[in-house]
């Protein structure tokens, strides 16, 4: 069986699941961090607000305001957009 992921964003929320072994560790921590990080990468992170939580399996982000475009950033730090899980 075939499961497609990608980021699911528009004007109004953000979420994404990301499996934790689509993940570095550097990324994991840019992830987390990513109010502290965002500017290294040219975003602006100051008025944005996602709650990211990192469960047994997976790292877990979501948003109810239009904020930082967080699918550019997980695509700048080297997330892929789309996985297939086998």
């Amino acid at each position: 069986m075939k499961i497609r992921l990608g980021f699911v964003s528009n004007s109004s929320s953000a979420s994404f699941v990301i499996p934790l072994t689509a993940l570095t560790g550097e990324q994991l921590y840019l992830i987390v961090n990513y109010k502290n990080e965002a500017a290294r990468f040219g975003f602006d992170a100051s008025t944005t607000t996602f709650d990211i939580k990192v469960r047994e399996d997976s790292l877990v982000g979501d948003t109810s305001m239009d904020n930082m475009g967080i699918d550019e950033y997980l695509e700048k730090i080297g997330v892929k957009a789309e996985v297939e899980l086998r």
